[in-house]
């Protein structure tokens, strides 16, 4: 029998409540109770599935062992300590997880963990090119060179530098969103100028091929001089600007940062830092004459435009916010963001903030900015120093000048750096001196969640409800596995349980569902779809006729509603996109009247 000296591997699978917490306030903060047992490594995978590589006692052999919530451990036949690897992959197609060295061996969480010699996450991401590759010729018009991906399938691209290349997803909501580049046809004036012979656009794809072109659209960007002002919104058009009776044509560009960058996907949009550049020259003149002004124009219009500091190429780094959604045209066939908005890095007036997540990284140091459903968090860890800091940034705009608005930041001491944190789903939690802590936007602050053992130093979470904590060296760990409740929706008035459904071998529980493409569902305890108003957990949300969420602004019946990105319905006053709006206590918007002295127009409006 093999002894704790060959550190022995476990798997631990919840099959029931392991326990039955509720996140608290910080006055009432749950305790959750300290397991024995050597845990060097852990992921949590949802669902009360954790992966552990340690041992629970010294007379275990090694193997994979299930573990339910009286403590039984059940050997899984069929594994030996060669199968495995100490850092643990994602659940390919979001049920089997990876046990090999080189993905030779899958567990099949759906179904009793048997056991699958294949490289299923290869061929997950083998699928997802080639549909997205069969997507990109059936569109394609002029905009990519057809040589490029014919007669092979262009791979996703790392999500940052370092990454493990098995698992090229953006961090965030879904974590099943990759980018591509495609060869343009055309070459960009930037690459022009520094000699290159090819350029590339960068394509966001999910798993099923669904993807937008993100360096075409660029919303719209007001670039002004001290007597004129234009707005470019792509990157495909050149601009006509008259400045001391000179026309200019203007081009505006977007390249890769490298280092201190961020890309991140949201709910319903991704977010990203890219370099902007601006492109001048005197119009019907040779594109050899384009010179670079990112730091001669200004950005916004009249009384509030603003020069920004520039990189050493003379572009400048900025924010860029672009939904999933496509829009209804497209360019030479190929479908760009619905929407887009580019973002300086500096206050209302012009001025650099010094953003957590933008600052120079290192090996000790790694700034990051996650995006969530509540919001962006911009975030710096200080591995040297053992903290990490924390702030919120909002994405403003004020008569046409896009800019950042930052909380002040907070803090708190860590003992083992990227493994004290963890960022489920956008959102950054922590273990901390005896107790595991969220990032509460809406109070710019740490906020205590759980107490546990003063030991616990690492941890793992698939979403809020999954959670594991653990010290390699006191031999202790602990869970937390908020089993989601079933309820019954009823009447579009009944408040229902709130919570996911779980799936277990294909069936999906009353509750809750979040869908394959990100969308979440409620499903009744019959197993079909609710659709209408729903009353859950004294807030509303709207599902439409397919069974889907509804978000952002709907119709029903004549009367205009606004949906967070979370779902709930909205009410007093609204900023969407720089206009404000008024919906009143039951969610209605108002038009043609006045509120609080201000006049809404007959779109609703505020008129300015």
């Amino acid at each position: 029998m093999l002894k704790r000296n060959l550190n022995v591997i476990s798997l631990l699978v919840a099959a029931t409540s392991i326990m039955s917490a509720v996140p608290a306030m910080a006055e009432d903060v749950k305790t959750v109770e300290t397991l024995d047992g050597t845990v060097q490594s852990a992921k949590a995978y949802g669902n009360g599935v954790f992966l552990v590589y340690g041992y629970k006692a010294d007379n275990d052999d090694t193997s994979i062992y299930s573990a339910t919530a009286d403590g039984k451990f059940n050997k899984i036949d069929g594994l030996d300590s060669s199968d495995f690897d100490t850092q643990f992959g994602d659940a390919a197609k979001g049920q089997y997880i990876p046990v090999g060295d080189y993905d030779e061996k899958y567990l099949d969480m759906n179904n009793n963990f048997k056991i699958i010699e294949d490289d299923l996450n290869q061929t997950q991401l083998d699928d997802a090119a080639k549909k997205l590759k069969k997507k990109i010729k059936k569109d394609n018009d002029g905009r990519f060179e057809e040589s490029f991906y014919e007669n092979t399938t262009p791979q996703p691209t790392q999500k940052r530098p370092g990454a493990d290349s098995r698992y090229p997803y953006l961090d965030g909501f879904s974590g099943k969103w990759s980018h591509y580049k495609y060869k343009l046809n055309d070459i960009l004036i930037g690459d022009k100028l520094s000699g290159k012979s090819e350029s590339t656009s960068m394509i966001y794809s999910d798993l099923d091929g669904n993807y937008v072109d993100a360096d075409y659209n660029l919303g719209n960007l007001t670039v002004s001089t001290t007597s004129a002002s234009v707005k470019i919104h792509n990157t495909y058009k050149t601009y006509e600007i008259i400045d001391d009776g000179v026309t200019y044509e203007l081009k505006a560009e977007v390249g890769e940062v490298g280092g201190n960058s961020f890309l991140s996907e949201g709910y319903s949009d991704m977010y990203r830092t890219v370099n902007l550049t601006i492109y001048k020259k005197v119009k019907g003149s040779d594109d050899s004459t384009y010179r670079v002004v990112t730091g001669d124009v200004y950005f916004g219009s009249g009384n509030n435009k603003h020069k920004v500091a520039t990189n050493g190429d003379g572009s400048v780094k900025v924010i860029q916010n672009f939904s999933k959604e496509q829009a209804s045209d497209t360019i030479d066939g190929i479908k760009y963001p619905k929407t887009s908005e580019i973002y300086f890095p500096t206050d209302e007036d012009g001025n650099s903030e010094d953003v957590l997540g933008l600052k120079t990284g290192s090996r000790y140091a790694q700034p990051m900015i996650l995006s969530g459903q509540k919001g962006m968090t911009s975030l710096f860890l200080d591995i040297t120093n053992n903290k990490v800091y924390a702030e919120t940034i909002s994405l403003k705009q004020k008569n046409g000048y896009r800019y950042i608005d930052k909380s002040d930041d907070d803090s708190l001491d860590i003992e083992q750096g990227s493994s004290s944190i963890a960022k489920p789903s956008g959102n950054l939690w922590a273990v901390s001196k005896g107790y595991i802590y969220a990032y509460d936007q809406t109070k710019n602050a740490f906020v205590k969640q759980y107490k546990v053992d003063r030991s616990m130093n690492k941890i793992s979470m698939s979403g809020t409800n999954n959670v594991i904590v653990w010290n390699e060296d006191k031999n202790a760990y602990s869970i937390i596995y908020n089993k989601p409740a079933a309820g019954a929706a009823g009447s579009a008035t009944q408040n229902t349980t709130t919570g996911a459904a779980v799936v277990v071998g294909g069936a999906a529980k009353a509750g809750w569902l979040k869908n394959t493409d990100s969308t979440w569902s409620y499903i009744k305890a019959d197993g079909t779809k609710f659709i209408g108003w729903m009353k859950d957990n004294e807030k509303w949300y709207y599902i439409k006729s397919n069974g889907v969420m509804a978000t952002g602004w709907i119709n029903d019946n004549g009367t205009w509603y606004y949906l967070n990105i979370s779902g709930d319905m909205k009410t007093g006053w609204i900023n969407d996109n720089g206009n404000w709006y008024y919906c009143d206590a039951s969610g209605a918007m108002l038009a043609n009247t006045s509120v609080d002295g201000y006049t809404l127009g007959n779109d609703g409006a505020w008129i300015k």
